[in-house]
């Protein structure tokens, strides 16, 4: 094995451990504010995995571009740029998800001192 292949597998394990924590936190997260709502609801799971799984897919793709050959290397360039973006949309909306199931459970508050309520009624 090369030690860009080895880099590579590394440092995606890496990124994907912690991407897979925090879609596993909002997948238990959301069970647990659906089952306090009464609203649990078995085909919400396959609708969960059929969100993030294109998603994660797409993400790997972008990754796998890094492993071009070496006179494809803007396009290579290009391709670890749209993924390391990939990644943290991916990672940034899990987390907002996170923190919205953490806030529907009732751990944090639902409005935050000093920040003025948004209003949520359409004109």
């Amino acid at each position: 094995m090369t030690p860009q292949l080895t880099d590579f597998i590394h440092s995606l394990l890496i990124r994907g451990g912690w991407l897979l924590l925090v879609i596993f936190l909002d997948l238990i997260l959301g069970v647990t504010v659906a089952l306090k709502q009464h609203a649990f609801r078995w085909a919400k799971l396959a609708d969960f995995l059929g969100d993030y799984g294109p998603k994660v897919i797409a993400w790997l793709g972008l990754e796998c571009l890094g492993l071009l050959p070496p006179d494809l290397k803007l396009i290579a360039g290009i391709g670890n740029a749209l993924g390391m973006g990939a990644y943290a949309l991916i990672l940034l909306s899990a987390a907002a998800s996170v923190l919205g199931h953490v806030q529907a459970i009732g751990v944090l508050p639902v409005s935050i001192p000093g920040v003025p309520p948004t209003n949520k009624t359409s004109k």
